[in-house]
């Protein structure tokens, strides 16, 4: 279903729960197990992200703002929107190989309007193997331009194996919690 991030109601948000805004890449989708897997625990905003939209970002913030997510978790050109979103919005963001540098895939990244650049709390994975976002040239981009991202390593390529996903949701999740209340 190709929602309108803009104006969707679609979200049941419980108040005992966690939100999450999941950001999909460039070829992936907004369905799937790990977002099923994720609605088993938190409540889950999975946009439909047409790349190509106009508005595709700023549409990306109302929908933030609206559900204010405890945690934003993008991957590839979804982490990329992350970052910048995270910065906009001052919520954390968990990154798994955003395409902050030139990927060479030709896909044109989304415009992004926004010049504010706080210190929110960035978590970023890197895959060791990954073929499309050069592991190497991201953390060097990420120590020049994000000094403040906390940088992890997984043994695994573009595609972000299910467990690893979950895994790390919940790791950085926990870890906020323990932050917020110190």
């Amino acid at each position: 279903m190709n929602i309108n991030i803009a104006t969707s109601s679609d979200y049941t948000i419980a108040p005992d729960r966690k939100t999450v805004m999941t950001l999909h890449g460039y070829e992936s989708n907004n369905t799937g197990t790990k977002i099923e897997r994720l609605r088993e625990i938190y409540n889950v905003i999975n946009p439909k992200i047409n790349f190509a939209e106009k508005n595709c970002y700023r549409n990306l913030v109302k929908l933030a703002e609206k559900y204010k997510p405890n945690i934003i978790v993008g991957s590839s050109m979804g982490g990329y929107l992350g970052y910048h979103l995270s910065n906009e919005t001052s919520i954390p963001c968990l990154l798994f190989n955003p395409a902050m540098i030139e990927t060479g895939s030709g896909n044109v990244k989304p415009t992004v309007e926004t010049t504010n650049n706080n210190l929110s709390r960035k978590f970023v994975v890197t895959g060791l193997h990954d073929e499309v976002v050069n592991p190497v040239l991201l953390k060097e981009w990420l120590i020049r331009n994000a000094n403040n991202a906390v940088i992890l390593e997984e043994n695994m390529g573009h595609r972000i194996p299910e467990s690893v996903y979950f895994e790390n949701v919940q790791k950085i999740l926990m870890l906020l919690s323990c932050i917020s209340y110190s």
